[in-house]
């Protein structure tokens, strides 16, 4: 018997809250403290005002709307913070904050999620609410490659604004791989960054970051819950191309068959028409050999059902076969993507500093 589909989204949230978080940890692990509150310029942000952020939202729209504690959050003090809280801090505030809401989410009934709540004076349902903290969580948490151990990323309104060190020096390589357990769909992400020159001491520096990722492709045959055949919930496929043809009587078509097919008129015989046991002439609808008294059924292959011609009020495709169409859907596109960055820094006058800096990406 199929999961419960409000099951299914509960499950997803909670395992997709927890890799992100993940995410943050290890981006936060390889990061000076100097480097998460670095800012570019007065209005942006740094990597552990997004952090406080995040937390602020998933307390808020979670922990105390769904969950039923009181709501303290000061949002504006998310942004404001210059300080004062180390990368371990931020990691155990954002894995508490987290631990706490998952069980929130976890136990939310069918019922629960259809329900509405009033956050920030957004009147939305509960199942909007947790699908928004997900969302709002993941854009934020950004894609963390080799070059985050050099720079933030704020990614307020969906734009990820890198804000660069000027100062780095050496190298670093990482690399990350998220495998499903269900397999395919697989994604690969290397990445690596090198410096040269200090810039108080040599007047001078050189940092360049690239980045190689790809993703796998996964298709719709390779989740079972890609699956258009469910008539205990009016759910059928209506369309009776198969991998086993569904033969018809057509006539003549002066630009696909001008003789017409087998069952039709094609070689001088004249249109079959029989009648089926619900009267209908079951040659219009189409005839499958799988399907007939007697046949292997349409279920005999990957994704073939018997086409509902009660649902699809077809009378005369009693004896059709139909099949899965969305097990041909790609769900993950198969990508592969270059991104590169470089940035040269020359003090000048001791106060007055010079820069260029180069970045492009190219996907295939």
């Amino acid at each position: 018997m199929a999961e419960p589909l409000h099951l299914l989204f509960l499950e997803f949230e909670t395992r997709k809250l927890q890799q992100l978080t993940g995410r943050i940890k290890d981006c936060l692990s390889r990061l000076t403290n100097e480097q998460i509150w670095a800012r570019g310029g007065d209005n942006e942000n740094a990597v552990g005002n997004l952090v406080l952020h995040l937390s602020g939202n998933v307390r808020q729209w979670i922990i105390a709307s769904l969950g039923g504690q009181a709501d303290l959050r000061v949002r504006d003090l998310e942004f404001s913070t210059r300080g004062g809280t180390s990368g371990a801090e931020l990691i155990e505030s954002i894995e508490s904050v987290v631990r706490e809401a998952l069980p929130v989410i976890a136990s939310l009934s069918a019922e629960r999620l259809a329900e509405r709540v009033v956050v920030q004076k957004y009147d939305v349902s509960v199942l909007e609410a947790v699908a928004h903290v997900v969302e709002h969580f993941a854009q934020h948490t950004g894609q963390k490659d080799g070059a985050s151990a050099i720079y933030g990323t704020d990614a307020v309104g969906g734009v990820i604004n890198f804000i660069t060190k000027k100062t780095f020096e050496g190298v670093s390589v990482s690399g990350y791989v998220d495998v499903p357990e269900a397999g395919g769909g697989e994604i690969y992400r290397v990445g690596g960054v090198a410096g040269y020159g200090n810039l108080n001491e040599d007047g001078f520096n050189i940092m360049a970051a690239v980045s190689y990722r790809w993703n796998k492709i996964l298709r719709g045959e390779d989740r079972d819950f890609v699956n258009g055949n469910q008539p205990n919930r009016g759910l059928s496929i209506d369309t009776r191309g198969t991998p086993i043809a569904t033969v018809f009587n057509i006539g003549p078509n002066a630009n696909q068959n001008p003789n017409g097919t087998l069952l039709g008129t094609a070689a001088g015989f004249p249109t079959l028409a029989i009648t089926g046991p619900n009267g209908a002439n079951i040659v219009g609808g189409g005839i499958n050999i799988l399907d007939l008294p007697g046949g292997a059924g349409c279920n005999s292959f990957d994704g073939g059902m018997a086409y509902d011609e009660q649902l699809w009020n077809n009378p005369a495709a009693v004896y059709a076969c139909a099949w899965d169409t969305g097990r041909a859907a790609v769900i993950q596109q198969p990508i592969e993507t270059l991104t590169y960055y470089g940035r040269g820094v020359v003090r000048i006058g001791g106060s007055h500093e010079l820069s260029v800096e180069v970045t492009g990406s190219d996907a295939t």
